[in-house]
């Protein structure tokens, strides 16, 4: 009964048991105890039920017991329960059979029952689900750095289409601590077909075009991470003075928004914080009329919840421009731009796959 606890205490003991287990077995027949020999056939058959015994392996009786604990097994009627794990998405194995991905319904034989739930970035999790009864759900703690760079490099060797895997997906992005994923794949006349995940929004984004060339695919993800997260501003002329609105394509990407502004003549911008008037929407005075002279020049930040610039409309060195008008009619005027910097932190390669976690930094390196 030791190997019952040593499978439960490995995830990867399965073949180990069934040896100890048709082991065991053979002993109780050879000692006469048929009632302890078929508990441990019919364990066996439950967890391998497609197994074929060797007979230069085996002896017959054990081979004819076998056979018995099979259509015993099947003839059993299966308790069904809720499976479940946090996180979702884990991989399932009974009695050492990959079944299907949390959450799922799952049928468990009334006798050996032994799960491994297992997902990237995650400690394999072993349990027993034939003790106890109704819906179960499992934790599955992260796994340590070195182990999940280990496990995350294999998976990606092993398995070309790792990619269609949000959950992989994700365990990467997390492990890069960036926020975009664009996968490429070579298509014929060596183009391109590109596609962008974006961790925030839990979503894949499509490129507008299937791309030509690296260069072209830089400038695709560009767009759209700028039409996705970043800020669009705009001035409004009134009565008042200047007034200034900034939208953020993803209100979940921009937590604050701050405008930089330098009048005529002075010699630094004064920061003011936009007032976030509902989700990602963010505006602000930027200058009252008759307060100096009319020409301004100004840069918006948007940050995210800790404080990480997620934006940039305008720079220091090269910022924004606007001129208040002297009638103060309003007049709307579009005069901005975006600015992104992103780089490749990693590029991973399986297949003819590619796939390049984006930051925003003012640096550009690629790791193959």
């Amino acid at each position: 009964r030791k190997s019952d606890e040593l499978a439960l205490a490995d995830p990867d003991a399965g073949p180990a048991w069934l040896r100890a287990e048709l082991l065991l077995a053979t002993v109780e027949l050879a000692a006469g105890d048929a009632p302890a020999a078929a508990r441990a056939l019919d364990a066996v058959a439950v967890t391998a039920p497609d197994l074929k015994l060797d007979a230069a392996e085996h002896p017959p009786g054990v081979r004819r017991a076998f056979a018995e604990a099979r259509e015993r097994v099947a003839s059993r009627v299966l308790e069904r329960r809720a499976l479940d794990s946090t996180p979702p998405g884990a991989d399932v194995e009974l009695n050492g059979r990959l079944i299907g991905r949390t959450p799922m319904d799952l049928a468990a034989p009334p006798e050996r029952c032994r799960l491994v739930l297992r997902r990237a970035g995650r400690k394999a999790t072993v349990t027993d689900c034939a003790a106890g009864s109704g819906a179960l759900k499992l934790v599955l703690p992260p796994s340590e750095p070195a182990d999940r760079r280990a496990e995350l490099a294999l998976r990606q060797k092993a398995d070309p289409a790792w990619r269609t895997d949000e959950g992989m997906v994700r365990v990467l992005l997390d492990e890069l601590d960036a926020d975009w994923l664009v996968s490429l794949e070579v298509a014929e006349a060596s183009r391109f077909v590109a596609r962008a995940y974006y961790r925030l929004g839990h979503r894949w984004v499509e490129l507008p075009a299937t791309p030509g060339s690296l260069e072209e695919v830089a400038q695709r993800v560009r767009e759209v991470v700028e039409a996705t997260e970043g800020l669009a501003v705009h001035v409004l002329d009134t009565a008042r003075g200047a007034e200034i609105e900034a939208r953020a394509g993803d209100p979940t990407a921009i937590a604050h928004a701050t405008v930089h502004v330098r009048r005529g003549g002075e010699p630094g911008f004064r920061a003011r914080p936009l007032a976030a008037v509902s989700a990602g929407v963010f505006r602000g005075p930027l200058a009252e009329r008759g307060s100096g002279p009319s020409a301004l020049a100004y840069h918006v930040v948007g940050t995210d919840d800790r404080g990480e610039v997620r934006s940039r409309v305008g720079t220091d060195r090269a910022p924004l421009s606007y001129a208040l008008s002297g009638s103060g009619v309003t007049a709307e005027r579009p005069l901005w731009t975006r600015w992104w910097v992103w780089t490749a932190v990693g590029v991973a390669v399986a297949g003819s796959v590619a796939a390049l976690a984006l930051t925003r930094n003012d640096s550009v390196t690629a790791v193959y």
